[in-house]
């Protein structure tokens, strides 16, 4: 906003610019628009669980959120649990990078700032080449050739 305007309300205003500000870094990089609408999903349905703005947020809301995500009926495969905790790292790489003065506006505005709260030991690594459920893994060559001869044995 120009300096010499404020927001009624500055919470709103301030979360509402964030994810708008992000989809314009990711915009410029280019990124496909699913993507792009997808990682704004999951920080507006993170937001809305911890009922929190990111200066306000914490490692534990982190733990929380995806605590509660594993134990939905079914739960989330780990490769999405993953895949999201590394896009909240990111939403929150943005908005605590100096480059883009979202920590001193929050500071300036709610007397806090945002904070990675995305960190190792809070969030899953990538520790098996294959992670999918065991009837869904991709084959071995040995047993993609013996598919192959099998076609190739039902042709002749």
């Amino acid at each position: 906003m120009p300096g010499n305007v404020r927001a009624l309300d500055p919470g709103p205003a301030m979360f509402g610019a964030m994810p708008r500000g992000w989809e314009q870094q990711q915009q410029s990089r280019l990124l496909a628009r699913k993507t792009i609408d997808d990682r704004l999903s999951l920080v507006r349905r993170f937001a809305l669980f911890t009922a929190t703005y990111p200066w306000e947020w914490t490692p534990e809301d982190v733990e929380a959120y995806f605590s509660h995500q594993l134990s939905l009926d079914p739960p989330l495969a780990h490769s999405t649990v993953r895949g999201q905790q590394g896009d909240l790292q990111m939403f929150c790489a943005f908005v605590t990078d100096g480059r883009y003065d979202w920590a001193k506006a929050c500071e300036e505005a709610f007397r806090q700032f945002p904070v990675q709260v995305c960190h190792g030991w809070n969030t899953a690594d990538h520790v098996a080449e294959f992670e999918g459920r065991p009837g869904r893994r991709a084959l071995i060559y040995d047993e993609l050739q013996a598919l192959f001869d099998a076609a190739d044995d039902r042709v002749e």
